[in-house]
């Protein structure tokens, strides 16, 4: 299991470089102030609607409600990465966490990453043929398409009607870095159009595609960006499911003491040394003003990432959190 603070918040290299952030303040009450969300930003969020609006001279806030659309269900965007994904057997556990999600009425977009270890080995392999960028995003990339088709495949045969959607399904436009893009566009509808088919569409997370149709990457960690950029242009929940409750304070593994979120600002999100959350994806979500939860499967709570204020969980929650970590470590 990965430090649950761990060291792993790259930015400048999608591989090895860590960044700092702010702390966020101590205890129960405001933490940092947060800008207002941005259009036209670093990561260049503008869906075809607001290109369109901007043509007809509409503007709008990109996560503004729009009322013809409330009739619409519930969508939740859910993240199950590889500390979920252990292997073939967790397949089963991922199934029920997606049901869970479908049986309280929501339409899901299950974004997956590769299984735990995959990439690593993905990586290892590239290199031991060569070291240009775009093979290995290519190669790298098969790992989530795998763990994409496998969820789909339980999800069918345990009765969850499921659709699969590649980087190019769904549009999903990035930047021309090949191993550290940033997404900029999402055909939305298509999207939109798949949910209406069926209630749960598996995208495979970290991959996209650059304006010339190149398989790209996300940096380490992408698919918790690839789950928020969708939430956000969808305007949906988004859940980052991990092998923790939450986000805590400080490592519980070094320090039982820790506290557990159940709120914590941006800047307190990005104060910790990113090994759950990827930091790039955290940025992303502060810039657009995108609020998400983390927290384990089959959980009810989850630490709601977001705000100005951060806020402690009861110590009866943090108590369960902690043995829940203690469990993890000795597996």
């Amino acid at each position: 299991m990965p430090g649950v603070n761990g060291a792993n918040g790259n930015h400048e290299h999608p591989f090895g470089v860590r960044t700092a952030g702010d702390a966020c303040s101590g205890g129960v009450g405001p933490g940092l102030p947060t800008p207002p969300a941005t259009n036209g930003h670093a990561f260049g969020v503008k869906s075809a609607e607001q290109n369109a609006d901007a043509q007809a001279g509409r503007v709008s806030h990109p996560h503004q409600s729009e009322p013809h659309r409330e009739s619409r269900q519930p969508v939740i965007v859910l993240k199950l990465g590889g500390s979920v994904l252990t292997g073939e057997a967790a397949i089963a556990s991922a199934v029920e966490e997606v049901r869970g999600w479908v049986s309280r009425g929501y339409g899901v977009v299950a974004v997956v990453s590769a299984f735990e270890g995959e990439t690593d080995r993905l990586l290892s392999l590239a290199r031991s043929f060569g070291r240009e960028a775009w093979a290995t995003a290519a190669l790298v990339a098969t790992g989530e398409h795998t763990s994409a088709a496998a969820l789909a495949l339980a999800l069918d045969a345990g009765g969850v009607s499921a659709a699969t959607l590649d980087a190019a399904g769904i549009g999903l436009r990035t930047s021309a870095e090949a191993l550290d893009a940033s997404p900029r566009d999402l055909d939305v509808e298509a999207l939109r159009t798949a949910l209406s088919a069926s209630r749960v569409v598996v995208v495979p997370g970290f991959v996209g595609r650059d304006e010339r149709l190149r398989t790209t990457l996300l940096g380490r960690g992408g698919s918790d960006l690839t789950a928020l950029f969708i939430a956000g242009r969808l305007r949906a929940r988004c859940r980052l499911v991990k092998d923790v409750p939450g986000l805590f304070e400080r490592d519980p593994k070094v320090d039982e003491a820790a506290r557990l979120y159940s709120r914590v600002s941006w800047d307190g999100a990005l104060a910790l040394d990113g090994g759950i959350v990827q930091q790039k994806g955290v940025r992303f979500a502060k810039e657009i003003g995108l609020e998400f939860e983390v927290g384990a499967l089959g959980e009810e709570f989850a630490t709601r990432v977001g705000g100005e204020v951060c806020e402690f969980a009861r110590e009866g929650v943090r108590a369960s959190g902690l043995q829940a970590v203690r469990e993890e470590c000795a597996a």
